[in-house]
């Protein structure tokens, strides 16, 4: 399966490995990595590769560079953004299982120049997340080229949006570092799980009207979850012994596949119509079925969206659900029962949540449809 979605579990070592970070011109001086050996390139931008060099690169092997002493690693992008930090950052780190004790440090590229504090918090924010992995090496970010006593190089392991499959060894390093193991689950109480967004900003929550699936599921016996309100720890122990874990797709849908017991019952409510934004969807899917060896129950019950009018600044569209349609597919998934009390967002609740989120962007909503136009 690895092969046939693109992964070949390569792994390169290169020594004094000189890698570069972008330059001002983001369409020609790309980030990447030289073998000052060949002085072919051997990564650029999230690639492994075996590139000649260009004009860029060959004016950075005659230029001035920092010096990083020892073996390092080289992780994705640094994102302190837990999702883009699971399936960026921490993608290409799959191979410390078998380095242990090899390694110095984890050099990363930066996506965009921050100011040094801003930059030195996104550090520590990854290291934190690297430290519920049970790794505790320094991270050092290229901000100018930088020359490494030995760089070992592996490809992304997990990806975004139809990658986010990922391949069986990234599965198998974040499993055995986060889910319990038969045994110590069997010592566990096992819980049932909602997690909620309704406790984002207002603009950021996905869909109109959550509160009201938070209150049929607190109903239902489930313990509704905000992730974004607990620290990192107390997330993945909660997922390590639930039962049953629902919620809309997002973040903690990258992170549970690497935590979960594999026989805990998942359904993803799809808060995002990728066709009216041009995006692929994520594969949550397919994430959930390479990790645990099981698909979850997908909800896909999207009647329209709320979108910022055209003078708005960039901002996420707010989907409609059929409420009656989700329900009935979270009853036959057996996530709730026939005889659940359901509850459905007030007309004055709806209202309030678009007015905030209009207020907070500076422009007003437009309903579109789905049911009744075309959004191709």
């Amino acid at each position: 399966m690895d092969l046939a979605i693109g992964y070949k579990g390569q792994i390169v070592s290169c020594e004094d490995a000189l890698l570069v970070p972008w330059g001002d011109d983001r369409d020609q001086q790309i980030c990447h990595v030289t073998d000052p050996k060949t002085g072919r390139l051997i990564f650029r931008h999230i690639n492994l590769c075996d590139l000649p060099q260009n004009e860029y690169a060959a004016r950075s092997l005659n230029g001035p560079r920092e010096r990083l002493r020892g073996t390092y690693i080289l992780a994705g992008y640094l994102s302190a953004h837990l999702g883009h930090c699971l399936v960026g950052t921490i993608s290409s780190l799959w191979p410390l299982s078998q380095l242990e004790g090899q390694i110095d440090g984890i050099v990363s590229f930066r996506i965009t120049a921050s100011p040094r504090q801003v930059e030195d918090r996104n550090e520590a924010a990854v290291a934190e997340i690297l430290r519920s992995l049970g790794i505790h090496l320094p991270i050092f970010t290229v901000r100018q080229p930088t020359q490494v006593d030995r760089l070992i190089l592996a490809e992304k392991g997990i990806g975004s949006y139809k990658l986010a499959r990922g391949s069986s060894y990234y599965h198998r390093f974040m499993r055995q570092r986060l889910s319990l193991s038969d045994e110590e689950l069997g010592k566990k109480a096992r819980t049932k799980l909602y997690i909620t967004r309704s406790q984002l900003q207002v603009q950021r929550r996905g869909i109109v009207g959550e509160a009201a699936i938070d209150r049929t599921f607190a109903a239902a016996g489930y313990e509704v979850v905000a992730p974004e309100k607990l620290p990192l720890s107390e997330q993945i122990a909660k997922y390590q012994t639930a039962d049953a874990i629902v919620g809309l797709d997002g973040t903690p849908f990258h992170l549970i596949p690497s935590v979960c017991p594999t026989d805990a019952k998942i359904a993803i409510i799809r808060r995002r119509f990728a066709k009216s934004q041009n995006l692929d969807g994520v594969d949550f899917a397919g994430q959930f079925e390479a990790a645990t060896g099981t698909a979850p129950t997908d909800i896909d019950c999207i009647n329209g969206e709320w979108r910022p009018v055209e003078t708005a600044k960039a901002s996420p569209h707010i989907a409609v659900l059929d409420f009656e349609k989700v329900y009935q597919g979270l009853v036959a998934g057996g996530f709730l029962d026939t005889t659940s009390e359901l509850h459905f967002p007030s007309s004055e609740e709806i209202q309030s949540q678009l007015d905030e989120a209009a207020i907070r962007i500076g422009a007003g909503y437009e309903f579109v449809d789905f049911r009744f136009s075309d959004v191709a």
